[in-house]
């Protein structure tokens, strides 16, 4: 991967750290720099004609960011929290790519955001809200440390950006949260923690499909 590769490591580059919610590049912008994200959370955002924000995906440190190919931007990119990022200037990319060791990272850096877009299309297609919700915070404990009983999933953004990513309102999240827990599925530690219990329990009716 090209997280790993060190050719990264003689390319220019600059750390930059940036408070909640600031815009590291915008939609339809000409590419200057490329990102990795070490520490806090980045939204990758779209907004509809109606004006309505759809977040495409979020990146974790140890992520690359602004590596899509192409003319412009394919969506806008913004901090969800104080986040720290590299920095990695456009013309670094000419520089791996001049390297035969480095080219195929390159190309597979190239192509990492356009699957994960891909997935989370795939993902959200089907089932129901629920399950999308479940899939997310799993998605997030595997991020974090493993996906197992009594994973704390820490929540690096905030119930509206969930509620923007899974394409629902903040009502319907809040509800969807209570509804999981009262299956016993997860339990609400904190705001920005949530305890996945047993995922065996997934399979369980929910309470209301199991009332007379």
């Amino acid at each position: 991967m090209l997280t790993d590769h060190p050719a990264l490591d003689y390319v220019k580059h600059w750390r930059l750290a940036l408070p909640r919610g600031r815009m590291i590049y915008d939609e339809a912008e000409a590419p200057k720099a490329f990102y990795r994200v070490e520490r806090g959370c980045v939204r990758l955002q779209t907004t509809g004609m109606d004006g309505r924000r759809q977040i495409l995906a979020f990146c974790l440190p140890g992520d690359f960011l602004g590596f899509e190919p192409g003319r412009s931007r394919m969506a806008a990119a913004e901090t969800s929290i104080a986040t720290e990022l590299t920095v990695f200037p456009w013309s670094a990319i000419a520089r791996l790519a001049e390297d035969p060791r480095c080219a195929p990272a390159v190309v597979a850096a190239a192509c990492e955001m356009i699957s994960s877009l891909a997935a989370h299309l795939r993902t959200f297609g089907h089932g129901s809200v629920e399950d999308h919700l479940m899939g997310f915070l799993e998605w997030l404990a595997d991020r974090q440390g493993g996906l197992s009983a009594g994973a704390v999933v820490q929540l690096p953004m905030s119930r509206r950006d969930i509620a923007d990513f899974l394409g629902i309102a903040n009502e319907t999240l809040s509800r969807t949260i209570g509804r999981l827990e009262a299956r016993g599925l997860i339990q609400v530690a904190s705001r920005r923690e949530i305890v996945l219990h047993p995922i065996s329990m997934r399979s369980q009716p929910s309470r209301r499909a199991a009332a007379p």
